[in-house]
């Protein structure tokens, strides 16, 4: 299981080769239930629904390993949840269907609410540009808001087959994420 360097959150790993073996053949099969939350910029359409815009290689960027929603690409679906928002900022539950390189980055920057922090697609490609030289300007990070986007792998669910049973490990949601969209009820006066 694979999760991009900024990501937070589960990652499965197997030390036996043969519940290895079995939980990435589960992978493959994509029976592996996985559940993300992220904080992204501005608010969704609806409080819930379903994303299925194809992927494939973004034609017009210069940055080879960028994707976007485009109507010849591979088939990706993913369901989103709004859990809380803001002004400024929605804390989205996302669910994937489809295990897309970058699937929910691309789907959330495709709905007009990229990713707090995403330096690829986000406010601007040139910032990924400048973070990859190692040059990444005040002005750059401010827009950004955080230093990583702020995307984090919250639950996986699988069949164990040493335990023969369905387990889940969850990851709590980091402070940063948490502090950009933080629940009104819970402030202390």
């Amino acid at each position: 299981h694979r999760i991009d360097r900024e990501t937070s959150g589960v990652v499965a790993a197997g030390l036996e080769e043969v519940v290895h073996g079995a939980i990435r053949k589960q992978f493959e099969e994509r029976t592996v239930q996985k559940r993300y939350l992220a904080v992204v910029h501005g608010t969704l359409p609806a409080p819930h629904g379903r994303i299925e815009h194809p992927i494939g290689p973004a034609r017009r960027s210069e940055i080879r390993l960028k994707l976007e929603a485009r109507p010849d690409g591979q088939h990706a679906r993913t369901d989103y949840r709004v859990v809380r928002r803001n002004d400024d900022y929605s804390l989205v539950e996302l669910l994937p269907h489809t295990g897309r390189t970058h699937q929910l980055r691309v789907h959330m920057a495709a709905v007009g609410c990229p990713l707090v922090g995403d330096k690829l697609y986000g406010p601007d490609e040139a910032i990924f540009l400048e973070a990859l030289q190692g040059e990444l300007s005040a002005e750059s990070q401010a827009r950004l808001v955080l230093d990583r986007h702020a995307l984090h792998a919250a639950e996986l669910t699988f069949w164990h087959p040493g335990v023969e049973q369905e387990v889940s490990f969850t990851a709590p949601l980091p402070a940063d994420m948490s502090a950009l969209v933080a629940d009104p009820s819970s402030a202390r006066e």
